[in-house]
């Protein structure tokens, strides 16, 4: 079903400034017609921006031995009830510890902002051997969030957690070697759980690791976050070309495609953010709408 109406970011942008500029007043007499007082138009305003959740997106991942590439689309969807009510842009990449984390899935609601709950995680151990555990700071970070947001919406009389999920790329070098973890985790789906199993409260959880454990280690390994319907008709109808060219050129094309198609550019598009991870250095190759700089 499509919305009943669609909403800019920019228009809810110039609304705020708007009303926010609007002189309060004091009406001494009743006057014919509708009066809307600055207090009352600012009042209306906060809640149509707090109704606003935000989500979506597709990322492209690819694993070497050598090189870890990964590309995100800009595009973040705005959606009230389930319904789409506009899109904002967005960085989908973020610096965490001596980490990379790309992410897909709910972003932030009942003012509980997951990004922020991942960036400010601590860095897990082993137990014993002291080993780094590098992928499991964000997901717990993004596990806790997502506990809050269902708790605040049980404490409003909503308990639907479909759409409590959290999907991520981690990525990283740990001495002389490279990794990648595909971490996805959710609240709700007993579907899911009986599949990839849970850590209890509710929880399904799944993990892929580059290179893998104790299994023979590919040459060259794929993950795709969020929308990928595009990018998996493109595989199945070119299944020798579509990882044709370097790492960052498969990476950029496989977001691109999803971008350009007719259905998934409501909620994906560009410009799109590309970076590297190598033994020596992590670099940009395009920032898109990411303004931070990795540390090398």
């Amino acid at each position: 079903m499509k919305p009943f109406f669609s909403v800019d970011r920019n228009v809810v942008i110039l609304a705020i400034n708007f009303l926010y500029r609007l002189p309060i007043r004091r009406h001494k007499k009743r006057t014919s017609g509708m009066i809307i007082t600055a207090h009352v138009a600012r009042l209306m305003c906060l809640c149509l921006c707090l109704c606003l959740r935000l989500d979506a997106t597709s990322i492209v991942a690819v694993w070497t031995p050598i090189q870890i590439t990964i590309a995100a689309d800009s595009k973040q969807t705005l959606t009230q009830n389930r319904q789409i009510v506009g899109s904002q842009p967005s960085c989908k990449m973020y610096p965490v510890h001596d980490l990379i984390v790309a992410f897909a899935g709910l972003v932030k609601s009942e003012e509980i902002d997951v990004i922020e709950s991942i960036k400010n995680t601590h860095e897990f151990t082993q137990m014993g051997t002291g080993k780094k555990l590098p992928e499991v700071g964000p997901w717990i970070g993004a596990q806790d969030a997502l506990q809050k947001i269902l708790r605040a919406r049980q404490a409003n009389g909503l308990s639907d957690p479909s759409d409590l999920t959290a999907s991520m790329i981690i990525a990283g070098r740990d001495g002389s070697k490279l990794f990648m973890y595909r971490v996805e985790s959710g609240i709700g789906d007993p579907r899911v759980v009986a599949d990839f199993g849970h850590t209890g409260a509710g929880f399904w959880n799944r993990r892929i690791a580059y290179p893998p454990e104790g299994k023979p280690s590919p040459k060259r390994g794929f993950e795709t976050l969020g929308l990928d319907s595009a990018i998996s008709r493109f595989r199945l109808a070119l299944p020798t070309e579509w990882d044709a060219g370097t790492d960052v050129q498969v990476a950029r094309r496989l977001v691109a495609i999803e971008a350009s198609d007719t259905i998934e550019s409501q909620f994906v598009g560009g410009p799109i953010s590309t970076i590297v991870i190598t033994k020596k250095r992590i670099q940009w190759k395009d920032k898109g709408l990411c303004e931070w700089e990795p540390a090398n």
